[in-house]
């Protein structure tokens, strides 16, 4: 029973793990894009090659925008730095949703041994019910006929009727 419980949540896990399946509308768009780019080459190689010149006024110069910037630096301009701060982020994320996982399942693990040594206690515990319920008769048995012999023995005339139903009351419930 444990062992399919554990077999049970570790293939539960397995399946996250899995890739998704490859659909048929990712094909029928990658041919039709292909189509598209070779007619789109075949009208270029088509066309008459005219040489552009374009002269730029002034030169460019790249804003703050694409500046680089260190592990530690903080700089909310720079659009680079955001995007390693968010690969960082994710890498992070993603390391402690690993650990977590990892926990996760000690956990449950350790849930599982914890039902099963319970249910062994229990066990332990009806059968030790059992063997106590068995010597309280035994002891009842044993103190009703001491009861009889006490009365028979020392006093036959007094009162031994009463031992005597007791004694047979017993008797009568045991067998």
């Amino acid at each position: 029973m444990v062992r399919a419980l554990i077999l049970a949540s570790l293939a539960l896990a397995l399946l996250g793990v899995s890739p998704a399946p490859k659909q048929e509308g990712q094909n029928q768009q990658g041919n039709a894009a292909s189509e598209v780019g070779d007619r789109a080459e075949a009208v270029r190689s088509d066309a008459p090659q005219v040489p552009r010149r374009v002269e730029s006024v002034e030169p460019i110069h790249p804003p703050e925008i694409t500046q680089d910037c260190q592990r530690t630096e903080d700089n909310r301009k720079s659009d680079l730095c955001a995007q390693w701060k968010a690969a960082d982020s994710a890498f992070d994320a993603a390391f402690w949703a690993k650990w977590s996982f990892v926990l996760g399942m000690i956990g449950t693990f350790g849930l599982f041994a914890t039902l099963y040594y319970t249910r062994a206690a229990v066990r332990v515990a009806q059968e030790a019910t059992r063997d106590a319920d068995t010597a309280l008769e035994i002891a009842e048995r044993n103190a009703n006929a001491a009861a009889w012999r006490r009365c028979r023995w020392n006093r036959p005339f007094c009162g031994c009727g009463i031992a005597a139903e007791t004694m047979s009351a017993s008797v009568a419930r045991r067998s």
